[in-house]
């Protein structure tokens, strides 16, 4: 029995980022979701793994046509492991790894059809699966950001406005918590209704969350509070040119979300998982 599925709303910006359309699936009853290995340890950049609406086209371990793919590691003795390869902990593509002290199945993708859509889902192996933010997403409570070696938590914080008889998913009433991991914990707080951005970046320039990591860029990414629609973040910052002009400065190395949640893939969509980076498109049968 399927899971319900709520998919993450992928990009809130009323301008329409055109690298992060879906393409409309219904144009054709034969549509190949294409992934493409970007960066790994393990896996020849460039490899190209093709799933359809039955699940992986070849090489299935798992070989079964339900419309979904599942990615892992079934630990040091791989092969005696496929031997005792069991119905719960199965897979359909072997992500090599070194040394896996958490193996099973760290990610999947399904085909839903009654949204007619493929959804990501993490499944808490491993070391996460996250999607890297193309533009800008909103919020839910709980979630989890990675910024080149750190972790931020957003957590909704309740007050007097709030009504517990809604489900606030965006946090709309809500104040929010940022808990930062790095080299120790801590925490910021952050009122609701506050018009200007929360900026999140590297140490010493200007950033109200500083993050002690390399990897990030100045200001890696925002968090501002939408008076409609709730709390988001947005990947990067933007600068005001002198002729009033808006230019969009992305960040270096990204600003990922966990996939805790299903998340519908979409053209051009980038994740990761256990040092393994893939592009998504849709192809042509």
């Amino acid at each position: 029995m399927l899971e319900p599925v709520t998919p993450i709303i992928s990009n809130p910006s009323e301008k329409e980022n055109n690298n992060y359309k879906v393409i409309n699936l219904e144009e054709t009853s034969n549509i190949i979701l294409q992934l493409e290995v970007l960066n790994s340890f393990s896996l020849t950049k460039g490899t190209k793994i093709k799933i359809d609406k039955n699940g992986l086209i070849e090489g299935s371990l798992r070989n079964k046509k339900d419309g979904i793919t599942y990615f892992g590691n079934l630990g040091d003795d791989i092969n005696k492991n496929l031997e005792n390869n069991n119905e719960e902990n199965t897979l359909d593509y072997l992500l090599p790894i070194k040394k896996c002290d958490n193996p099973g199945r760290f990610f999947k993708i399904q085909y839903i059809k009654k949204l007619n859509e493929f959804i990501l889902k993490d499944l808490k192996k491993g070391f996460g699966t996250f999607v890297k933010i193309q533009d800008s997403i909103y919020l839910r409570n709980k979630t989890l950001i990675n910024i080149g070696y750190v972790y931020i938590t957003i957590i909704f914080c309740e007050n007097k406005e709030n009504d517990k008889s809604k489900e606030d998913l965006y946090g709309f009433n809500s104040d929010i918590k940022i808990k930062v991991y790095n080299n120790d914990i801590k925490e910021y707080f952050f009122e609701k209704g506050k018009e200007n951005d929360i900026k999140i970046g590297r140490i010493n320039y200007g950033n109200d969350i500083e993050i002690d990591d390399k990897l990030s860029s100045r200001t890696n990414c925002i968090i501002r509070y939408n008076s409609v629609k709730g709390w988001m973040i947005k990947d990067g910052s933007d600068t005001i040119l002198k002729n009033g002009e808006i230019m969009r400065n992305f960040s270096k190395n990204g600003t990922w979300i966990l996939a805790s949640d299903n998340i519908k893939i979409t053209n051009n969509m980038i994740f990761k998982s256990n040092f393994n980076i893939f592009k998504c498109n849709f192809i042509q049968a």
